[in-house]
């Protein structure tokens, strides 16, 4: 079989779609990286690109009169790509094999527009998600294709997709079913591998930066020996543990800590600004809510580095996003975070309630001046760049061609 990609089809479980613009930006952007770069590492060829997104059904009332929020096409179309979405409605959850048989008909529609799109078949079937991969398989099953199907799989734990026992069955079976796996962090190779009973390829590939900083002008030099201005971004939930970044405010000297901003919203937001208030730190703690990919380049350029004091992570944007724009990191070891920071480009500390974050804050103010924005941006750069990811994914997609006969 040619090992050059023509074609190739994502069953993508996150998306932008008419009912939530920024659900799966990031998957987006990595989709339009394949199509803009594929031609460096394809043989001079550009692919095409289909993503079929599966909306989740709807009751029949619903269905029939609901009305759609309008978005204009451009809005959700900005990439060199053909998006196909469905939705189907669900008469009741009792009749599982009915609705089974109408998503695979459903599927199996927008399958033939994908290959009306191609002029021909897929090469390359790229799930992303384990839910995703699940309509990749009964396609693949129902309509015997020879075509090489790889998972592109985000999540930690992969118990979230798996709600119920048959769900649980059904999406082994999937994962079972692949050609290849692709995941984001070291953490996630465990995970999966205690769910296969079958020799299956597993490859981790970081994500790559997001569009919205590739056009930024990056942190160039640091900022004198004045006390720190640093900055957080998350969803504000209890996984971040913003708290301990508050905490830590309050246990370090105003002359080595000045301001910490932080960009984001969610259900902790009034209790952390609270808690602010009765530290009193709420002059060195502002908090902006949710900001673009552009604004945020924006804020971390006047900044001293990023802190992100998460629980858990598994591949977090914003680590690719702050080294990208030369912004040194300081971050809690949760095997994941850590992973991220590039040799030279951050510190990390022990998890607690903030004393450690504290410590560690006031030793990156002490060692400050050998963090090098330009040499933090030059390795990630060659880390996690849009060319470096399709470079990996088409090396991932040309050794799954080979390997069919």
């Amino acid at each position: 079989m040619s090992s050059s990609i023509r074609n190739i089809l994502v069953f993508a479980g996150w998306y932008p779609n008419e009912y939530n613009l920024f659900e799966g930006v990031f998957v987006r952007d990595q989709m339009q990286y394949l199509a803009d770069y594929g031609n460096l590492y394809n043989y001079g060829i550009s692919p095409k690109i289909s993503v079929i997104k599966l909306m989740p059904p709807v009751d029949l009332p619903n269905f029939l009169f609901r009305r759609k929020r309008k978005i204009k096409n451009e809005e959700i179309e900005k990439e060199k790509m053909k998006i196909f979405y469905g939705q189907d409605f669900l008469l009741s959850a009792r009749f599982q094999e009915h609705s089974r048989r109408k998503k695979l008909k459903l599927v199996g529609s927008l399958y033939k527009k994908a290959v009306a799109y191609f002029g021909a078949s897929p090469d390359v079937i790229l799930a992303v998600t384990l839910p995703a991969l699940e309509v990749a398989h009964l396609l693949h099953k129902q309509l015997c294709l020879d075509i090489p199907v790889i998972l592109h799989e985000h999540s930690v734990p992969l118990e979230m997709h798996m709600r119920t026992e048959l769900e649980k069955q059904q999406r082994i079976l999937a994962l079972n079913s692949a050609d290849a796996i692709i995941v984001t962090a070291d953490r996630q190779i465990p995970e999966v591998k205690k769910y296969l009973g079958l020799e299956i390829p597993l490859y981790k590939i970081w994500n790559p930066i997001n569009r919205g900083f590739l056009n930024a002008v990056p942190k160039l030099e640091n900022k004198n020996n004045d006390a720190l201005e640093l900055i957080s971004v998350g969803f504000l939930n209890e996984q971040k543990a913003i708290h301990r970044l508050i905490k830590a405010v309050s246990l370090i000297p105003k002359d080595i800590l000045h301001l910490v901003h932080i960009i984001g919203d969610g259900p902790e937001k009034v209790r952390l600004q609270k808690m602010s208030v009765n530290l009193g730190i709420q002059d060195r703690v502002k908090f902006w809510g949710f900001q673009s990919h552009e604004e945020i380049a924006e804020q971390m350029k006047v900044c001293d580095g990023l802190v992100l004091c998460s629980k858990r992570e598994n591949c977090p944007n914003v680590l690719i996003e702050a080294q990208y724009m030369g912004l040194p990191c300081i971050v809690t070891r949760n095997d994941a975070s850590e992973r991220i920071i590039l040799p030279g480009n951050g510190i990390s500390v022990e998890q607690d309630e903030g004393e450690a974050l504290a410590k560690g804050i006031t030793d990156f103010f002490e060692q400050k001046s050998s963090f090098q924005p330009s040499e933090i941006r030059k390795k990630a750069i060659q880390a996690f760049s849009p060319e470096t990811f399709s470079k990996d994914f088409f090396d991932v997609f040309k050794q799954q061609l080979s390997s069919k006969p």
